[in-house]
């Protein structure tokens, strides 16, 4: 049977679907510490039942948080607020209004080409040197066996609908860009989304220029609905973005992240 493609139900919800398998609460994780992703964020949108989750994402600066392009699409900013300050969700300290959202000008839905966002925030965030600080990012891309650190709200478990509150978090190695492109090369991504559901027909398209992988080759560990958007730090400094996979920690399906260091300069702008 052909297995689901993961992505955060933002883009195609705006409600709290989120990563693809792009990550449950993070698979085969546990709880994080709390400082320990300071610059983690949680991102909600305003929906039928309320205000929900729907990505992470994490402070670039006072003014700037950055997620995946397919948490926000076609989001108004008017629709999205940010949390963060702590690691359960339900009590965040810090809620700030988003003022302006900013995709990526050539992403594209389909394929998850060029899945980075912008959201601006008012009033500014402000570091407090404990539980809230703001990511450094990379210039360079992270090489194979780098171990990532990726953080996330999203489901524990493929099937389990339920998110939790917690802050999860695990240490994944960035996958050689050949077994990159083996794991999602041919026929293995014609495999038409969840097969009738919401997402079915994306075709996403692996750009190992703009994208990397990482997982272990037996899965296990990685990221699941509702981590779309959320960091990816190698010695503490961001070097991805969650982005999509095919399944949620499957065996052959490394979790596949937009580079920083291939979009550092519109990141940075």
């Amino acid at each position: 049977m052909l297995r689901r493609l993961i992505v955060s139900a933002g883009a195609v919800l705006a409600l709290a679907f989120a990563s693809t398998s792009p990550a449950a609460a993070i698979v085969g994780g546990s709880a994080a510490a709390p400082g320990s992703a300071p610059y983690q964020v949680d991102i909600v949108a305003q929906g039928l039942f309320g205000w929900s989750h729907v990505c992470g994402g994490f402070l670039r600066d006072a003014n700037t948080v950055v997620t995946a392009a397919h948490c926000v699409n076609d989001k108004a900013a008017s629709e999205l607020q940010v949390k963060y300050d702590g690691v359960d969700r339900t009590r965040l300290a810090q809620t700030r209004s988003v003022s302006g959202v900013l995709g990526h000008p050539d992403f594209n839905l389909l394929t998850m080409a060029n899945d980075v966002a912008l959201l601006k925030l008012t009033p500014a965030a402000t570091e407090n040197g404990s539980t809230v600080a703001f990511a450094p990012l990379t210039a360079t891309a992270p090489t194979a066996g780098d171990v990532a650190t990726v953080t996330g709200w999203g489901r524990t478990r493929e099937d389990n609908t339920t998110l939790p509150t917690g802050l999860r978090t695990i240490r994944v190695p960035v996958t050689a860009t050949a077994d990159c492109e083996a794991a999602y090369s041919g026929l293995n991504l014609n495999f038409g989304g969840d097969e009738g559901g919401l997402l079915d027909g994306l075709d996403p398209g692996l750009d190992t220029t703009s994208m990397f992988c990482a997982g272990p080759a037996d899965g296990g560990q990685g990221f699941c609905t509702g981590d779309s958007g959320g960091p990816a730090v190698v010695n503490g400094i961001v070097v991805g973005i969650v982005s999509w996979s095919r399944g949620c920690a499957s065996a052959g399906s490394p979790g596949v992240y937009s580079s920083v260091a291939y979009f550092h300069d519109w990141l940075s702008q």
